[in-house]
């Protein structure tokens, strides 16, 4: 349109010549005028700001659902703000799900990226955190499992499994302090039934007990009341063991015999302190009660074998050992056992058969080698033990290193055993 002779004066902003346009620029012979409508400038450029905000969130909506194989995602929680919470909680959830998949596979480094990814968007998951302390204790960092694990500890509430893990780790790490520091954390003011702060006071009563406080740990299980359980129990008597009552002990343990007549952990207890105390014969008649419980455990069988020397059933002996390596060939733990038993009571022969068994079913002979070792140096065979370490030291296995420094020292006492203190101090 020719504005060139409109006039200042002439203008009207209101014309329907006008009505789609954003500005209008004119001319007089003095100078040029422009007139900008303000209110249709800002709703055009809303407008086209809302549709880039649109297609940008399309964009990123489809490439979640693409990229990172997220089918539901939810265009509304990524094209409004208020929702991003929501998104990015989902986006947690399904990463989550994802390494679960990827532990089930194996594929533990990719479930370890979609672990730390999806509790860095859900920390307050307690399963997935538990999952991630798996995977952290499988590449062998349990520092990082008990960070992961301490974390979200105040978040752990009634999961037993979480505390369990933790308060093992903090244990084994002979962290007790810590331990008792955090139980006081999580325990109420007032003692309750509640199964987790029952297992949790527990746990404070032996950190406690390691620390040798044990006037503190009796303490703790009468306040909670952890007496009347078995772990209660054994506790108190691993106390009195410590201050010199072994009677006292016996009888509290052999006082719960009839309210956990089929508890594993209860004969085991009665069956260690009656070897320490030479009762030979209580200690076999509560392996073969512990054996008659679970016969198909490896443990039992193996608390059977330990009680049989101290009588002159040589022959009954030597059945049990020809029927356990039958039954348990299949299970390389349960061989451990078994290797560890011949190691425990100087017999390498038995200790070779369970080695020569391991290598026919291509398993790893670490231990194996090591209970060797520690057999012949138990019954003297310095010679033997010499031949064993360097031979375990020369075989080419990744995970020998792990063995390696316990290795050396098994063949350093070989060789002081033979008098060669000079290659010993090498």
């Amino acid at each position: 349109m020719d504005l060139s002779k409109t006039t200042a004066s002439d203008f009207s902003p209101l014309d329907p010549l006008h009505r789609r346009k954003l500005w209008v620029r004119f001319q007089t012979p003095a100078t040029t005028f422009y007139h900008i409508y303000w209110r249709r400038l800002a709703l055009t450029l809303g407008i086209l700001a809302l549709l880039g905000w649109l297609a940008a969130a399309a964009a990123a909506w489809t490439y979640i659902r693409t990229s990172r194989d997220f089918s539901g995602a939810s265009y509304l929680n990524i094209a409004l703000p208020w929702r991003w919470s929501e998104h990015r909680a989902s986006l947690g959830r399904h990463y989550l799900a994802r390494a679960r998949i990827e532990l089930e596979q194996q594929d533990y480094a990719a479930a370890y990226q979609h672990l730390t990814a999806g509790l860095a968007r859900v920390p307050n998951d307690t399963a997935g955190r538990r999952l991630l302390a798996f995977v952290q204790i499988r590449f062998g960092r349990p520092d990082l499992a008990l960070h992961t694990l301490s974390a979200g500890a105040q978040l752990a509430g009634a999961d037993l499994d979480y505390l369990k893990l933790l308060f093992g780790l903090l244990l084994e790490a002979q962290q007790d302090d810590r331990v008792i520091t955090l139980a006081t954390s999580l325990l109420p003011t007032q003692p309750d039934a509640v199964l987790a702060h029952q297992f949790t006071a527990l746990q404070a009563a032996t950190a406690h007990f390691h620390r040798g406080r044990y006037d503190a740990t009796e303490q703790l299980i009468s306040a909670w009341g952890l007496d009347r359980s078995l772990e209660g129990s054994i506790l108190l008597a691993r106390c009195d063991w410590e201050r010199g009552y072994p009677d006292l002990a016996l009888l509290r343990l052999e006082n719960n015999l009839p309210r956990f007549p089929r508890r594993d952990e209860l004969y085991i207890a009665l069956i260690r302190y009656y070897r320490e105390l030479g009762r030979t014969d209580a200690a076999r008649q509560t392996a073969l009660l512990r054996r008659f419980n679970d016969p198909v455990s490896p443990g039992p069988r193996i608390d059977v074998l330990h009680t049989a020397p101290a009588t002159s059933e040589t022959a009954a002996t030597s059945r049990e050992v020809d029927t356990y390596l039958a039954d348990f060939a299949a299970d390389p733990q349960a061989l451990v056992l078994l290797a560890w038993f011949g190691s425990d009571t100087a017999q390498p022969a038995l200790v070779q058969r369970t080695l020569a068994l391991a290598r026919s079913r291509k398993y790893l002979p670490n231990a194996f080698n090591l209970a060797l070792a520690q057999s012949q140096i138990a019954a003297t065979d310095y010679r033997a033990a010499l031949t064993t370490t360097e031979t375990a030291l020369r075989e080419d296995n990744e995970d020998n290193r792990f063995f390696t420094a316990t290795l050396d020292g098994l063949r350093a006492l070989a060789l002081f055993g033979l008098r060669d203190t000079g290659r010993a101090e090498l």
